[in-house]
């Protein structure tokens, strides 16, 4: 087998010795089970438009000759950052997502091969096994069509809802492996925690984030409810991730449309995969919920939409389940369902107020993100920060939450 670095004008495509020794290694592997015999190696440093703060995201494209002929594979490689922070643990955060697409996108394939229609299945993108701890490595669905989420272009219905009821399957599929494989749900699934650390860096990270939003805040007495509600963000958010739920399932943990690849047909969305898998746990199907709208859509579309989101996710986790035979009022009924969202609606404001950084960094604040300690952290949202912040604050005096 022969390998070649690949010889090309544009400054962003390096060769394979490039990467770290690790990374190459699972490259060459991957190399020698697609069966090539000569091949050239690309690789392109990628943007996430603002999306991704732990990692470095790569485009590789293996193009040369097999037995059968011309081929070419196309991979997204995601590598870990070295961070100067501790709010959260590089190496558990890649072990989850190893997990995830190495283990258990298998068994939820099986589940659903036959049992499930083509256009009703949760999607998955292809993974890699030679993915490892400091490295994720997928198919590129760029190259299929999808386009990273861009946030500048604000929340439509037509997606929402797409995503919505992708995040209903995903929750459908851990009710399925609790009645299908019990033992493996209660050894394997139950046990993922949340891998945030709630330390003094997690406190300064979000005393940081209030001293912004206060900034933008025109009335002093809305400051002041800020201000007093900070000291509680750190038992709250531990409250809603950490409890032990009546309804639990495998949570995404980080279901933000930064982390959703969009497929268009005719200027139409048509398609949503999400992607992403570090932050899982066990915990209530609801917080994902919760933390998409809160992470996704601004007061003006909660205020038209929200109630709808709700119904699609519970109509959807309905169907999704009868495929399987199985009622949903038997696993998550539909009052259970609206009276922990009413429950955890506090949730969304602990959820905003941190997510307010990650949704409006700018990018290159996002390419610096834990080179720093969070102690120099600059705080520089982009624009439409101040509008959205507003809003969230705005929502939750309505409520009655501050």
């Amino acid at each position: 087998m022969s390998i070649q670095s690949s010889e090309v004008s544009c400054k962003d495509l390096i060769s394979l010795n490039d990467f770290t020794n690790e990374l190459k290694e699972a490259i060459i592997n991957i190399i020698k089970k697609e069966g090539y015999e000569r091949c050239k190696i690309g690789k392109r440093i990628i943007s996430s438009k603002g999306g991704n703060f732990l990692g470095i995201l790569y485009e590789v494209d293996i193009t040369g000759i097999t037995k059968h002929g011309y081929k070419e594979t196309n991979l997204f490689i995601k590598e870990a950052k070295v961070l100067k922070i501790n709010i959260i643990s590089i190496k558990d955060v890649y072990s989850n997502e190893v997990f995830f697409y190495n283990e258990l996108a298998n068994i939820i394939m099986d589940l659903q091969k036959a049992n499930v229609p083509v256009n009703e299945k949760f999607k998955l993108p292809k993974g890699y096994n030679e993915s490892y701890d400091k490295a994720i490595i997928l198919e590129n669905l760029a190259r299929k069509g999808y386009q990273i989420y861009d946030r500048r272009n604000g929340m439509c219905l037509k997606l929402a809802e797409l995503i919505v009821e992708q995040l209903a399957k995903f929750h459908g599929v851990s009710f399925v492996l609790q009645n299908r494989v019990p033992e493996y749900y209660e050894t394997v699934i139950k046990c993922k925690k949340p891998p945030m650390m709630f330390d003094e860096d997690w406190n300064y990270f979000i005393r940081n984030i209030c001293k912004k939003i206060i900034e933008v805040l025109d009335s002093d007495i809305l400051k002041e409810k800020v201000m007093k509600f900070v000291p509680k963000m750190h038992s709250k958010l531990q409250k809603y991730l950490l409890d032990n739920t009546s309804v639990g399932v495998l949570c995404h943990g980080d279901y933000k449309p930064q982390n959703i690849m969009v497929k268009e047909s005719n200027g139409e969305i048509t398609e949503v995969m999400a992607l992403d898998y570090q932050l899982i746990y066990y915990g209530c199907p609801v917080n994902d919920l919760i933390f998409f709208i809160f992470s996704g859509t601004d007061r003006q579309f909660r205020k038209q939409y929200m109630g709808h989101l709700k119904t699609l996710y519970h109509e959807t986790l309905k169907k999704y389940l009868g495929y399987f035979k199985m009622d949903v009022e038997n696993v998550f009924p539909r009052k259970e369902f609206e009276q922990t969202f009413d429950d955890r609606l506090e949730y969304g404001l602990t959820i905003g107020v941190y997510m307010s950084y990650f949704q409006f960094a700018r990018e290159d604040d996002v390419a610096r993100f834990g080179e720093m300690a969070l102690s120099e952290l600059d705080i520089n949202p982009c624009e439409g920060y101040e509008s959205w912040i507003r809003g969230l604050i705005d929502d939750y005096v309505e409520w009655g939450y501050l």
